[in-house]
């Protein structure tokens, strides 16, 4: 139960005095509804707003908390520091570009991977996504964005970069994911840069 509230009404706004710091609003015995001496508001039912109006979002150029819906977490590295690429042994060999961490949450991560290379590089193939284990290209397909060339290969002779799919991460806990690009190639070199980025969505 809440502790006794003294309350006025001025003017149509009611002031309270609460010795505990907390008011509770309660339905049926139940608190629906409570505000702590920081003014943190906690709801134990559903939010059901105007389906016109909505919830206004912000109206500057600023960022929303750690924690808070809206939150964003996002690393690049730019083609000019690009990491450089070994040709992939494998489907999944892969090569970490850059890292974020995600705390616990329901996150959309998405982002763009780059490769640059010499004049005369052959690719016979080219990916990137995101994965929770370093230098290693997720094995789920529909996950990344990928590109076979051949046996006869392919020389851009250019920098060339594509998206790859959003993808939602619900986790329990602090996990990182890693940026990953992949490239199967021969006869010269080739790197790679991009950019991760995570929304949190509720």
């Amino acid at each position: 139960m809440a502790s006794s509230i003294n309350a006025s009404t001025t003017a149509g706004v009611v002031t309270t005095a609460d010795t505990s710091g907390v008011l509770a609003l309660q339905t049926a015995g139940t608190t629906a509804i409570s505000i702590d001496a920081s003014q943190a508001v906690t709801l134990t039912g559903a939010i059901t707003p105007s389906q016109t109006a909505g919830i206004v979002g912000t109206t500057t150029n600023n960022n929303a908390n750690a924690g808070s819906v809206g939150e964003v977490v996002s690393s690049s590295v730019a083609v000019g520091s690009a990491v450089s690429l070994t040709t992939a042994a494998t489907a999944t060999s892969g090569k970490t570009i850059t890292s974020i961490s995600l705390t616990a949450g329901d996150w959309d991560v998405f982002g763009i991977v780059g490769i640059n290379m010499a004049a005369t590089t052959n690719f016979t193939a080219s990916a990137g996504g995101i994965n929770t284990v370093a230098d290693t290209l997720n094995s789920l397909y529909e996950e990344e964005t990928r590109f076979s060339y051949g046996a006869g290969g392919f020389v851009p002779n250019n920098v060339f970069s594509f998206a790859f799919p959003t993808t939602r991460v619900s986790i329990a806990s602090t996990t990182t994911y890693y940026l990953i690009g992949y490239a199967s190639f021969t006869i010269s070199t080739a790197t790679a840069f991009g950019r991760i980025t995570a929304r949190r969505i509720r």
